[in-house]
């Protein structure tokens, strides 16, 4: 089933000429920085790197500034947009039981398409091209990426307290439709959404697997987020959450484990083993008091490590580069070594390590047949000179508002405060309703 989405009727009327930005400072494909050097763009592809040419191009003068992969925002729940700031102050448990699920449980499938489409303007305008989303209303978020032009791995989460089998779930028909509804998206994949060890059962995770088995489905799962959870799980069931998800076949494909705050080493040889993907959220787990997860023995382990941001409800942003701080500083600060983990290591996290988990080997790197997934920053600004360390630069100095263009698959969807795929005012308009609807 092929998708036709606003956004793509939107490109087939208006198609641009190609683009060559020129004047730019950027990360290619082996991830050297290079001044001076021209990127060009053809049907959603790079298609040129090098020195300044002449042609038919639209020319993007970046006047000096950076031009550099899109992040991918690794673990997100962005439909929660809508219930930033409602639970301030509190543990996760609490935060969870006292105020999020009740909350949630208001959320209508048109609630969670205008908080999506609301979380992608946020992110395409901080640089974000990409992200995976675990949520409820599979078909109302995924339509909502579709018409942003933005790209999201999708997993409905999937809770059970009781007895009955995954097929018994309302979440099964928000898969079947979600898969149909996804097959050969270029902007949309179908993950499973296993929520936790703590929210689902044995058997629910069973037949889970076996249907995304299936259908060669990615995974997505919260893992070890806090201390709490980890020894709950061992009291419950003599494992780990790791160990128990490993029991049950989980890792038997494309794996993102998001948090894994409180892994043990038995935990990270079973996650080297399968190449499972760590989703770490150092926001949202400082905010929540979780701590923070072991990111250089994850790395020396051979890990694939990404970034994200959690939901807004617990970050309280969808701001890569806030990510990106904390990573870079944070790890050095704890070990007292300012050598524990350097910026370019964060950048791979932020962007190709990303891309990686999502199953998308042909975006991530700027070079020549990869996909234009790329974001272009200003750097006249005073907090931004000088610069003898470019990727330094970007991790502890630069800021989401530095970002003038967003682009996904050589499309412009964010440049200079203009919104090309979506109505501002339409989805700010929106938002204000469901809000005080939710609120009243």
């Amino acid at each position: 089933m092929k998708i036709v989405t606003t956004c793509d009727i939107l490109y087939a009327v208006i198609k641009m000429s190609d683009i060559l930005f020129t004047n730019c400072n950027i990360m290619d494909g082996s991830l050297r920085w290079v001044t001076k050097l021209c990127v060009g763009v053809s049907s959603g592809k790079i298609d040129y790197v090098g020195e300044y040419r002449k042609g038919s191009f639209r020319e993007y003068d970046c006047c000096g500034g950076i031009l550099m992969p899109a992040f991918c925002n690794a673990h997100a729940h962005s439909a929660m947009t809508l219930l930033r700031g409602i639970g301030e102050d509190m543990p996760l448990s609490d935060w969870l039981n006292g105020k999020i699920f009740p909350a949630e449980a208001k959320l209508t499938p048109e609630d969670c398409y205008t908080a999506t489409l609301l979380a992608c303007a946020e992110m395409m305008k901080y640089g974000t091209a990409s992200c995976s989303d675990m949520y409820f209303f599979g078909i109302d978020a995924g339509r909502a990426y579709s018409d942003a032009g933005f790209k999201a791995n999708f997993a409905p989460a999937i809770l059970c307290f009781d007895d009955r089998s995954f097929e018994e779930l309302p979440v099964y028909n928000d898969y079947e439709a979600l898969v149909e509804y996804s097959q050969g998206s270029r902007l949309l994949k179908t993950d499973l959404g296993i929520h936790s060890t703590y929210c689902t059962t044995p058997k629910v995770i069973e037949g889970a697997v076996r249907y995304a088995n299936d259908r060669k489905l990615g995974r997505h799962i919260h893992v070890s987020e806090t201390a709490k959870e980890h020894a709950e799980c061992i009291d419950e069931f003599g494992m780990t959450p790791t160990a128990y998800l490993e029991k049950h076949g989980v890792f038997d494909e494309r794996t993102v484990l998001a948090h894994c705050v409180w892994i043990s080493d038995d935990d990270r040889e079973i996650l080297r083993k399968h190449r499972v993907t760590v989703a770490s959220c150092p926001e949202s787990n400082l905010k929540l008091g979780s701590g923070f997860a072991p990111v250089r023995k994850l790395m020396d382990a051979g890990i694939n490590l990404a970034l994200g941001t959690d939901g807004a409800a617990s970050n309280n942003n969808l701001d890569m580069f806030e990510e990106m701080h904390l990573a870079d500083i944070m790890p050095c600060g704890y070990r007292h070594d300012p050598t524990e983990v350097s910026s370019a290591e964060v950048l791979d996290m932020a962007t190709v390590n990303g891309a990686r988990l999502q199953g998308r080997s042909d975006t991530g790197v700027l070079a020549v047949g990869k996909k234009a997934d790329i974001i272009a920053l200003d750097l006249d600004k005073p907090h931004l000179y000088p610069n003898f360390d470019t990727p330094a630069l970007l991790t502890c100095a630069a800021h989401s508002s530095d970002v003038v263009l967003t682009m996904v698959d050589g499309k412009i969807l964010y440049e200079n405060g203009e919104y090309k795929t979506l109505d501002r005012e339409k989805v700010f308009y929106e938002a204000r309703a469901a809000v005080k609807r939710l609120y009243a």
